[in-house]
């Protein structure tokens, strides 16, 4: 996973935009499981963000780190540790509604197989 990541990002200041007041009931749909595993570079510094749901559509991994060019690029990955999708140049503010919007299309998509 480390060869994922780019660069270091404070966590707490990402999960607050993620869990802002505004989209803090949305967010409990999700079902984050407690611990939200941090990877750290050799200076401790956060520079991947990994957390486990437990939505109704989606019960697997998703990995956020920060790109060089200070954009968020958010990783969904399954059980396997294999790599679902990958959403790349999303600004801070973007952070809660694409991964909210692509979970909604993950139970699409298991509806439309079934």
């Amino acid at each position: 996973m480390k060869s994922l990541c780019e660069r270091p990002f404070n966590p707490e200041v990402t999960m607050e935009q993620i869990v802002s007041e505004s989209n803090f009931d949305k967010f409990k749909t999700w079902n984050v499981h407690p611990l939200i595993q941090c990877m750290s570079n050799d200076d401790d510094e956060c520079i991947g963000m990994m957390m486990k749901l437990d939505h109704p559509n989606y019960k697997d991994f998703v990995f956020i780190t920060l790109s060089w060019d200070d954009t968020y690029r958010v990783r969904f990955f399954d059980q396997r540790g294999e790599e679902v999708e990958d959403i790349s140049m999303l600004y801070f503010d973007q952070l809660f509604e694409v991964i909210d919007r692509r979970l909604d299309k993950f139970m699409r998509y298991e509806v439309c197989l079934n």
